[in-house]
């Protein structure tokens, strides 16, 4: 998996490319979101528009994520979720713990307030 960041009005914006699941992508989304937030980096936006697949320890590690983002007083919001990737979230029972976005502009409004 690929991770591209970007800044918008102090909001970090990931772009997460191929596929989230067990192992070294697993592993670099922790190492990505760990270093963000020890930079005092706590807004954070996930954008998985380009997200191709999603196992079990991915939806882990997005809901481990967020709970840590939340932990240290940040905020990070899922961004454009594709189709596959939203209906393993609902299956999966998680899709009430995260807060998903269609648009980046509201996504980055929203994070704007935090």
């Amino acid at each position: 998996m690929r991770i591209v960041q970007r800044q918008e009005d102090g909001i970090v914006i990931a772009d997460l490319e191929g596929r989230l699941v067990a192992g070294d992508p697993q592993k670099a989304l922790q190492d990505t979101v760990e270093e963000l937030l020890a930079a005092g980096k706590n807004r954070i936006i996930l954008n998985l528009s380009e997200l191709a697949r999603l196992d079990s320890s991915g939806i882990g590690e997005l809901v481990a994520s967020v709970r840590l983002a939340k932990s240290v007083g940040g905020r990070m919001v899922l961004l454009q979720l594709s189709d596959n990737v939203r209906r393993i979230l609902d299956v999966s029972q998680v899709l009430p713990v995260l807060e998903l976005f269609d648009d980046e502009a509201d996504a980055i409004e929203a994070l704007s307030g935090s």
